[in-house]
């Protein structure tokens, strides 16, 4: 019997990285970015169920060339516009949606990161010790890799 290992440390990173990204969470903007982030999951079961419509949508439509039925072909022809017209629609909404609380939170991040890094003159510190080159870049470097 296999015994099942844990990377060591896994979780204590997870934990380190919720402890980074909980406070956007829990910020004024919680609301707005809580709404977008669950019309997106909506948004990505729609697209899987469209996607379970499409696989059934080929078997009716090869099932009606087979048998050449016509009318039956001619259904599935106005039933695939309209899934496919839902699933683009979905699609960009989805990743609009996606991009908008990437911006968003990124905003957010960099306005929080960068007022911790400039209130009380930290900046003059970390200048004066010769710690980090270029810190504001390296804000907006961690904050986009994040």
């Amino acid at each position: 019997m296999a015994i099942m290992t844990k990377k060591p440390g896994t979780s204590a990173q997870w934990g380190a990285v919720w402890q980074l990204i909980k406070p956007y969470w829990r910020s004024e903007e919680k609301w707005r970015a809580w709404g977008m982030l669950t019309t997106i999951i909506i948004l990505s079961l729609a697209g899987v169920y469209l996607n379970v419509q499409f696989n059934e949508w080929n078997r009716v439509f090869y099932d009606a060339l087979q048998n050449r039925n016509y009318p039956v072909f001619k259904a599935q022809l106005w039933k695939f516009t309209w899934l496919a017209l839902l699933l683009i629609v979905i699609s960009i909404y989805r990743v609009y949606l996606t991009q908008g609380l990437q911006m968003s939170w990124r905003r957010w991040m960099t306005e929080e990161y960068m007022e911790k890094w400039l209130t009380n003159h930290a900046y003059y510190y970390t200048e004066h010790q010769h710690q980090v080159d270029n810190p504001d870049q390296r804000i907006s470097d961690d904050l986009n890799a994040l």
